[in-house]
């Protein structure tokens, strides 16, 4: 069970309003050594990212995670959908703000695997290279999928968003094909290998430019 996100930090002697006024809204916990703890909470999400842009520049700022201290790709990969969240308003009643434009997949930062469509600022394999291929044949293995986005949920605590729907990343995975074969699957052609030298065999599939394979 996790216990929580939350900052530590120590602020500097001279505080100004701005982050008076933010701790006084997180209603912080103070230690003897005079150090703040500001635990997350989702209905202040904008608020916890406002002051962590301000105390993250401390040094002695950490973000903790399951009463562990997360080092700083971790803590990134966190913040980045807190830093989701807190842009709500602009979502809709839906939550995510993805899911105007895509409904029904629960997370925008999920990229471990890409399933719903390119990340930027890259991601691991796209599901149609999850999986062996054989004989011409592309198949599409749904269990791996599934364990490296449980894998990153945990890792990144997004269990703890309120618009997060593991079922639908698991309706999602379920709904790619079971298998690709280019020569009776319109849309898909052969993917050559990277090396230019090794060009008179298939490594795989890949859509077609302009084909639609995001879900």
């Amino acid at each position: 069970m996790v216990s929580g996100i939350s900052m530590v930090f120590r602020p500097r002697p001279a505080v100004g309003p701005a982050i008076r006024r933010l701790l006084a809204e997180a209603d912080p916990s103070e230690s003897a050594d005079g150090s703040f703890e500001v635990r997350f909470r989702p209905d202040q999400a904008e608020g916890f990212c406002h002051l962590w842009r301000i105390v993250a520049r401390c040094p002695d700022t950490l973000l903790v995670a399951d009463d562990r201290v997360q080092d700083r790709p971790h803590g990134n990969a966190i913040l980045e959908w807190i830093s989701c969240l807190a842009c709500r308003p602009l979502a809709g009643p839906a939550g995510c703000r993805l899911a105007l434009r895509v409904p029904g997949w629960g997370c925008k930062c999920l990229r471990s695997v890409q399933v719903l469509g390119h990340m930027p600022g890259g991601g691991g394999p796209p599901w149609w290279q999850v999986g062996p291929f054989q004989d011409g044949v592309q198949y599409i293995d749904k269990a791996d999928i599934l364990d490296a986005l449980e894998a990153e949920v945990q890792a990144r605590f997004l269990g703890l968003c309120p618009h997060f729907a593991w079922a639908r990343v698991e309706a999602a995975a379920e709904a790619l094909p079971d298998q690709i074969d280019p020569r009776q699957n319109d849309g898909w052609i052969y993917r050559g290998p990277d090396d230019p030298t090794q060009s008179d065999y298939f490594v795989g599939v890949m859509p077609e430019p302009h084909s639609v394979v995001w879900l």
